[in-house]
């Protein structure tokens, strides 16, 4: 990561997301990403869609038609009955804490994580059901802290 401070990564970060919030104030910069997400949301899979900034969530909840977002293990329990076609859960909610398994046949990372270990952390939760295989998507906006912060995940996992 950048050496700044982490209010400034903070910032850039859901700057990369299309929104921000400063002061309690949501403002909307570009949607490149939800777009994106738009599009992959119409295919027929089930869909987890994992998020990391209130206004990521706020953002995805306008645009994405019947999601449920997860905030606690009953949801998830629903979840993996098969009761949400499509689902967005914080990042911090795949915390090493939680012992859970997620089903799902598309991941989706909105915002990807801070830390490596959460990234890994949480993609570890996800069941392949039927032999099937678990597509992950990594939204990443070009020329943004997002292309870092992927640069760096991509080289730990090719090590």
């Amino acid at each position: 990561y950048l050496k700044c401070n982490n209010a400034a990564i903070n910032e850039l970060e859901q700057l990369a997301n299309g929104c921000i919030e400063i002061k309690g104030q949501r403002f909307v910069l570009h949607n490149k990403k939800i777009r994106e997400l738009r599009s992959i949301c119409e295919c027929d899979d089930n869909i987890v869609i994992i998020y990391q900034y209130r206004s990521d969530l706020q953002y995805i909840k306008e645009n994405i038609m019947n999601i449920k977002v997860i905030k606690s293990m009953n949801d998830i329990q629903k979840w993996n009955e098969g009761l949400f076609k499509c689902i967005a859960i914080n990042v911090d909610f795949g915390g090493i804490d939680n012992i859970y398994k997620l089903r799902g046949d598309r991941v989706i990372w909105y915002s990807l994580p801070e830390k490596f270990k959460d990234y890994v952390n949480m993609n570890k939760r996800f069941q392949i059901r039927d032999k099937k295989c678990l597509i992950i998507h990594n939204l990443v906006v070009k020329d943004t802290i997002d292309e870092i912060n992927y640069e760096i995940m991509d080289q730990v996992i090719n090590i």
